[in-house]
C-alpha cells in the first residue's frame, strides 16, 4: 500500500476517534482546555467544588495548591464502597501540620468531573482524617492548570493558557494586574513575601489552609507578640465535638464554620499578630498560627481578599497591583 494511503487512513481513523470522544473527556492540562471553565465554589475558608464519579457518588474536594498529591478520606471511601488497591510495600505521607500517616490504600476515582472537567482515572492515597470534604485536589492533577481563583465570586476558573492578561483586563475593567515569580518545591507554589524586618521568604501558597502560618524560626526572629493559643488536646475535642453537632458527612450538606478546621494537629496551636506581609505591591496585618515546618504559608485568611491567579507551569503568581 502506497505510503500516502496508509497517512491518510491513519488521519481519518484519528479524526474518527476524537469525534467519537466526549466533550469533557480528561483534560489535566491547562492548554487542553477549549474554552474557560468556571467552578462554582462554597466559601467557608476554602474553595471547595461538588464533584462527581462515573459510578453516581458525589462529594466535595477542596482545590488544594498546598498538596502535592491528591488524597481521599478514608470515610468517604467506606460510604461508597469505592475500589480500592492496596499498597504495596511503606509509603509514608505527610500530612497538615506536619503530621505524618501511613498510606495503606489507593482509591480509584475513575471519571471524577466537576462542571466540564472530567478525570478518566486517578489513582488517590486514602487517608483517616476527620475533614469534612470527600478529599482534596493536589497539584498531581492542578499543575497544569491555569487557575483563578476569586473568593469573593466563589468561583474558581479554569483558563486557557496565553490568555491571563486578556481574561483578566476583561475580568476585572479598570484594575492593574502584576506577576510575581514562582518557586516549585515538589510540584508545591512558593511566592516571597516581605516580612516586616524588611527580609523576603518564600510562602507556600496553599489553597487548602484557613489560615496563614509562621514557622517558629520566624516567630523568634521577628520577635512577634502571642495573643491566643490551643493545645493539641483542645483542639482535636473540640473539632470532633463539632463535627458530631453539626452531623457532619463527607458528601454533602452543610460546612463547619471552625476557623482553623485543619484537621488533628500535633503541637499546639498558638496565634500571632503579624504587623506587615507584603505580597508584591499589597500589604497585610494579619493573625498568623506557629506551625512547625520548613517555612511560611500563605492561608485563606490573606488569599481570599483578593483574586489570584496560579500558573505553576509558566511559574507565575498573578495578583492586582495596588496604586
Amino acid at each position: 500500500m502506497p505510503e500516502t494511503m496508509r497517512r491518510t487512513q491513519r488521519l481519518s481513523a484519528l479524526l474518527l476517534l476524537a469525534a467519537l470522544l466526549p466533550s469533557c473527556w480528561t483534560r489535566r492540562h491547562a492548554s487542553d482546555f477549549e474554552s474557560e471553565i468556571v467552578l462554582p465554589v462554597a466559601r467557608e475558608h476554602h474553595w471547595t467544588v461538588k464533584g462527581r464519579l462515573a459510578n453516581g457518588v458525589r462529594g466535595r474536594f477542596i482545590f488544594d495548591t498546598g498538596s502535592d498529591e491528591t488524597l481521599v478520606m478514608k470515610r468517604f471511601v467506606e460510604e461508597h464502597d469505592l475500589e480500592l488497591e492496596p499498597v504495596r510495600g511503606a509509603f509514608v505521607i505527610r500530612l497538615w501540620g506536619g503530621a505524618q500517616e501511613r498510606v495503606r490504600n489507593f482509591v480509584h476515582l475513575r471519571g471524577l468531573s466537576f462542571h466540564g472537567v472530567r478525570i478518566e482515572d486517578h489513582l488517590a492515597p486514602v487517608i483517616d482524617q476527620p475533614l469534612f470534604v470527600a478529599g482534596v485536589l493536589g497539584m498531581d492533577v492542578m499543575g497544569d492548570w491555569v487557575m483563578l481563583f476569586d473568593a469573593r465570586q466563589r468561583q474558581v476558573r479554569l483558563l486557557e493558557r496565553g490568555s491571563v492578561r486578556r481574561r483578566l483586563a476583561a475580568l476585572y475593567p479598570g484594575l492593574a494586574w502584576e506577576h510575581l515569580p514562582l518557586v516549585l518545591n515538589g510540584s508545591r507554589p512558593y511566592v516571597e513575601v516581605d516580612l516586616p524586618d524588611g527580609r523576603r521568604e518564600p510562602f507556600l501558597i496553599d489553597t487548602g489552609s484557613s489560615r496563614t502560618t509562621l514557622p517558629p524560626r520566624l516567630i523568634s526572629e521577628l520577635g512577634l507578640r502571642r495573643a491566643s493559643g490551643w493545645t493539641a488536646a483542645a483542639f482535636e475535642a473540640a473539632l470532633r465535638a463539632h463535627l458530631a453537632m453539626r452531623e457532619i458527612t463527607l458528601d454533602g450538606g452543610g460546612a463547619p464554620d471552625h476557623p482553623t478546621f485543619e484537621g488533628v494537629w500535633p503541637a499546639p496551636i498558638e496565634s500571632y499578630r503579624l504587623p506587615y506581609l507584603g505580597i508584591g505591591s499589597l500589604a497585610f496585618s494579619v493573625p498568623v498560627e506557629v506551625l512547625d515546618r520548613e517555612g511560611g504559608l500563605l492561608g485563606w485568611d490573606v488569599l481570599a481578599h483578593f483574586p489570584f491567579v496560579v500558573d505553576a507551569r509558566a511559574r507565575r503568581f498573578w495578583i492586582p497591583r495596588r496604586p
